[in-house]
């Protein structure tokens, strides 16, 4: 056991955040040994904060071939407290001080949704669940269980606590990098080792808070990312944040070439953080357009959103759609003289989306049948019923939500 000593500073320092009280504990010990791959520590700090099924809470220094404890053993902690991730946070920028930051949360996710009333923790901490026994990956839900999560009156995030019987919803992830002290991104590079969470109002929630966002649209599998090529990339020199971020945007798909899924595809994505207010400024644009009251009384745009409603991309929460892919959807079934009025920003927001050009700068999926219509970034596209739940997300600010509730009403 070492000492919680200041080290030199590197180029880089990686601050991985292991919510592993759950069913995920397992992947976590591979993925730890994962790191000690990296070929040098030169230019790289390699600390992870894991929280397994004991009542212990480990810090790691991970080098080269190895890994030490840092520190005395945490006790019990609750990954779902946001006072847990800024403190792990400030320590690991104290005490491995770096040029620059990248910080993963590793755990399930599910992108907008929460936990569902009656949700089984006991199931989920014995490791005795669907999504491991059928290798669904780092989805917690069933049909049946997304349903019951409108009930609840959190934005569902992500490091589930199953002995604590909690998690961060999206409005505490924010606070939690918000109460980082220090002006401007907190950390340069925040990724989701989890399904689900490449959706533009998380996104929009870490605005000013991280400079590049990574992770999926779709499902992970239960090995999630690749981490012994990841460190080795972080290894060389001179790599930046969005370098960073394509690297592992390109190694997780490889990665995962392998594995052919039979119904949805692999997805890994890119987002630039200082492009979301351009992104929400866009969508404002479409939305303010389109909530002339001579617009969605037409019938015409009326038949182009039900369309959408069933042809655009969704993913494992059938709730998320593709937005570029809603954004060509849209434009194709309203060329005719009904969308005069909005083309112009409908363009607008679709040429914004294409990879490279805006917010998305980075974007690989395969396997599955549709992977054409995937285009990085998600979106809240209600199918059969709207939650108001979404009304508390900073997002929602730009009438989007009353969009999607109006799409929800034409059936």
């Amino acid at each position: 056991m070492t000492n919680a000593a200041i080290y030199p500073k590197k180029d880089w320092t990686l601050l991985v955040f292991m919510a592993g009280d759950n069913d995920m504990e397992s992947f976590g010990d591979i993925d730890l040994v994962e790191m000690e791959a990296a070929p040098c520590d030169e230019h790289l700090h390699i600390v992870a904060q894991f929280d397994n099924r004991s009542e212990a809470t480990y810090r790691y220094r991970i080098f080269p071939g190895g890994s030490e404890l840092v520190g005395e053993p945490l006790g019990e902690v609750n990954t779902g407290d946001p006072a847990l991730l800024t403190e792990f946070v400030v320590w690991g920028k104290k005490h491995f001080p770096a040029e620059k930051t990248a910080l993963i949360i590793w755990n399930h996710g599910t992108g907008l949704r929460d936990l569902p009333p009656d949700f089984d923790y006991s199931s989920l901490r014995s490791g005795d669940t669907r999504a491991i026994k059928k290798e669904l990956g780092r989805s917690l839900f069933t049909p049946s269980l997304v349903k019951l999560a409108h009930k609840q009156k959190r934005l569902r995030g992500i490091a589930i606590d199953a002995t604590d019987r909690d998690y961060l919803d999206n409005k505490e992830l924010q606070c939690a990098l918000a109460s980082v002290p220090g002006d401007g991104p907190r950390v340069d590079l925040i990724g989701f080792d989890a399904c689900l969470m490449n959706v533009l109002e998380i996104a929009y929630q870490l605005r000013g808070l991280a400079r590049v966002m990574v992770g999926s649209q779709e499902n992970e599998p239960g090995v999630g990312w690749p981490y012994d090529k990841i460190v080795a990339e972080m290894s060389k020199p001179g790599i930046t944040p969005h370098g960073l971020a394509e690297t592992i945007v390109s190694l997780y798909t490889a990665e995962t070439n392998m594995r052919k899924p039979k119904e949805s595809p692999y997805t890994q994505s890119a987002l630039d953080l200082e492009q979301v207010d351009t992104t929400y400024d866009l969508v404002c644009a479409l939305v303010q357009k389109l909530a002339a009251p001579d617009v969605l009384s037409n019938g015409s745009i009326q038949r182009a959103l039900r369309y959408v409603n069933k042809r655009v991309k969704r993913f494992q929460d059938r709730d998320l759609a593709d937005l570029g892919d809603w954004c060509a959807i849209f434009r194709r079934w309203t060329k005719g003289r009904a969308g005069r009025s909005f083309r112009k920003e409908l363009d607008a927001l679709r040429d914004h989306l294409a990879k490279g050009e805006g917010l998305v700068f980075a974007n690989q999926a395969h396997g599955g049948k549709d992977v054409k219509h995937i285009h990085g970034v998600s979106i809240y596209w209600p199918q059969e019923s709207y939650s108001t739940v979404y009304d508390g997300l900073d997002f929602a600010e730009s009438g989007w939500g009353r969009l999607a509730q109006k799409a929800v009403s034409l059936g």
